[in-house]
C-alpha cells in the first residue's frame, strides 16, 4: 500500500485515509517526491537506477531483434 502525504510539524499528514485499525504497527519508507529535472524522460527515473538499467537493457535488446524501421528494397 502506498500513500502520499505532506510533512507538517514533524508529522506526516496523508492525502488519503488508511484502511487500518487504530494502533496497527506499520513500517514506513519515506522518499521525498521531487520535481522532474528538465524535460528528459530519463530524468524521471533519476532516483530509480535499477529500473532505468532494466528499461535501457530491454530497449537495446528490442533494437537488436526488432528494427525500428523496415527498408523497402
Amino acid at each position: 500500500m502506498t500513500r502520499i502525504g505532506v510533512v507538517r510539524d514533524e508529522q506526516i499528514e496523508l492525502d488519503e485515509p488508511l484502511d487500518l485499525p487504530l494502533g496497527t504497527r506499520v513500517e514506513v519508507f519515506v522518499r521525498p517526491i521531487t520535481e522532474p529535472r528538465g524535460h528528459s524522460l530519463i530524468g524521471l527515473f533519476a532516483d530509480e537506477p535499477e529500473l532505468l538499467d532494466a528499461i535501457i537493457e530491454e530497449v537495446m535488446l528490442a533494437r537488436e531483434t526488432r528494427p525500428l524501421r523496415v527498408s523497402h528494397g
